[in-house]
């Protein structure tokens, strides 16, 4: 885990001895307890140096929390496509098929996602429009522990041309429209998918009702 921090500080500032000597000014080098406050006063993004993220023998992904900086995160572990990606302080997102099902490191998480059927973001297909979903989050909210059932409905909204740090793609979005019932919360995700085989590139998530969604790029996908 210690190699995987030093290479992410690397990758995202050109040199170890950059980074660790704006560890106390830039949000991506810091605590991630304190995201909140640059995801809601924001924090310009520094350009992410593609050729470094290439030259990886890791899959990375790029995470942004409302107007907060963007942070590199490396893949740690693949096990049966549920994909663990780890930031320089050890916070953790944990995402399958492109949805995210787990967090770590922040004042709310969420501890795993179950589902009752086949998550339709999984079907390698775009024809989602219309289709449903149940899951339960069990989350810790607000200092407590909580199963919350949620609902959704997916609606294709339809073709999009996105630009992920200098790279153009050809996607489809779709817009879930999720509610809690038993908290009273209601919120949109929505993912940027591949036409040809439905792989999300792009995704904008809720994991919790105290800090804005989570926007995740793929830069360099698992294999």
């Amino acid at each position: 885990m210690r190699q995987l921090r030093i290479l992410v500080l690397f990758v995202l500032t050109g040199g170890v001895s950059v980074a660790l000597s704006g560890c106390g000014e830039n949000p991506m080098f810091a605590n991630i307890l304190d995201v909140a406050r640059y995801a809601t006063s924001g924090m310009p993004s520094q350009p992410i140096d593609r050729q470094k993220i290439a030259n990886l023998p890791y899959a990375t992904i790029a995470a942004k929390i409302g107007k907060g900086q963007k942070a590199v995160l490396v893949l740690a572990h693949n096990t049966y496509s549920q994909l663990e990606w780890v930031a320089t302080d050890g916070a953790t997102l944990v995402t399958r098929n492109g949805r995210l099902i787990q967090t770590s490191g922040f004042n709310d998480n969420i501890r795993g996602t179950q589902y009752d059927a086949d998550d339709p973001l999984a079907s390698e297909s775009t024809e989602l429009d219309g289709q449903m979903m149940y899951r339960v989050l069990d989350m810790d909210l607000e200092g407590k522990f909580r199963s919350v059932p949620i609902t959704s409905k997916f609606e294709v909204i339809g073709p999009r041309k996105i630009e992920i740090e200098g790279l153009m793609f050809d996607t489809v979005l779709v817009k879930e429209h999720n509610r809690a019932h038993t908290i009273n919360w209601k919120f949109d995700n929505y993912y940027w998918l591949d036409p040809y085989n439905g792989f999300v590139w792009k995704s904008e998530q809720h994991f919790t009702r105290n800090l804005p969604p989570v926007v995740i790029e793929v830069l360099k996908p698992a294999l």
